[in-house]
């Protein structure tokens, strides 16, 4: 074995290396040798394997209460505006909830409970009397009809105080949007028909749901001061917390255009991170779903069309033979 030696003239020398300059375990002396774990590589290989049970810890247990009992956040987005429970913003305290399947983002009201999202239904009113005139009735409950979720809570409330008094009227009322119970007479506030039926229908259905599918960007948020103090006119205990516990979630563009972003602030950092973490794997998940189904739905229709070839069915070539 020799080595190489430039002397002043930069000449290049080849000159034997001396066997004691190269130690056993194959570095020059003097030189330290290359780290190794202290248990050897399978401690590499424990801890991936504990940061991958940490990671799965985490998903089951964000799961478990995103699609059972919800996570308390506060919501902002211009489409919940016209809820009735929601600043001039947008912006409510909610809860943040996801379908069985985790493929859908969902706001529910506070208050909603797991057992009124498994098919609760208001009870059956059995003694029913309606104290505003028949004509009256008849213009709410036509109106009512026509109403989407949101209108019914406006009707409700711009309606005369003999319907608004009238148990009827106010039953079929809450039975489609609880939080008109809100603009009811005092003494049917207090009617327990009434407002179990009210109680029901909150937790019936979400004031805003958004399919992972249909989402192009989740991303932390830093709100600017700017920001902050424009929302400052929507009081809530998350207050402190939008600059630096807020994920924003944008819907891809429709055909109406830039769909409104949603804002979602939870109680720390911490918690955002985490439903950041999950809500990118869910939506890698339902992206690959919809992916395979694509693939699988174009596989069977090639096999369609080969089987339909050989059997003599019509296709470009068939329909072009004499």
């Amino acid at each position: 074995m020799s080595e190489e030696v430039v002397d002043g003239d930069r000449h290049c020398y080849a000159t034997p290396m001396r066997r004691q300059d190269l130690s056993t375990d194959g570095t020059f002396r003097g030189q330290a040798p290359p780290p190794v774990p202290l248990d050897g590589p399978k401690g590499v290989e424990d801890d991936k394997e504990t940061a991958k049970q940490r990671l799965q810890h985490l998903i089951r247990n964000f799961a478990h209460e995103a699609v059972g009992p919800g996570i308390g956040i506060e919501a902002q987005c211009a489409t919940l505006a016209s809820a009735p429970i929601a600043a001039q913003d947008g912006t409510l305290e909610a809860m943040l909830r996801m379908d069985r399947r985790l493929s859908r983002v969902e706001i529910w009201p506070l208050g909603t409970s797991e057992g009124t999202l498994q098919g609760s239904s208001p009870a059956e009113s059995t003694s029913v009397f309606f104290l505003a005139s028949s004509t009256e009735v008849q213009a709410f409950l036509t109106s009512l009809e026509r109403s989407d979720y949101f209108g019914v809570y406006y009707l409700l409330r711009d309606s005369t105080d003999a319907v608004r008094a009238d148990k009827g009227c106010v039953l079929a009322a809450v039975k489609k949007n609880g939080w008109a119970l809100e603009h009811a007479a005092s003494g049917l506030k207090a009617d327990e028909e009434v407002v179990l039926a009210a109680a029901t229908a909150r937790g019936r259905e979400p004031l805003f749901k958004l399919p992972l599918q249909q989402v192009s960007t989740i991303v932390k948020r830093t709100i600017s001061d700017d920001d902050i103090a424009e929302a400052g006119s929507s009081p809530s205990r998350f207050r402190n917390l939008r600059a630096t516990s807020t994920l924003v979630i944008t819907r891809q563009p429709g055909v109406h255009g830039q769909q409104p972003e949603l804002r979602v602030t939870f109680d720390n950092s911490i918690a955002r991170d985490r439903a950041y973490t999950c809500f990118r794997i869910f939506q890698m998940s339902v992206d690959q779903t919809s992916h395979e189904v694509a693939n699988s739905n174009h596989a069977e229709g090639e096999a369609d069309t080969r089987e339909s070839r050989e059997d003599g069915g019509a296709s470009a070539d068939t329909i072009a033979q004499p």
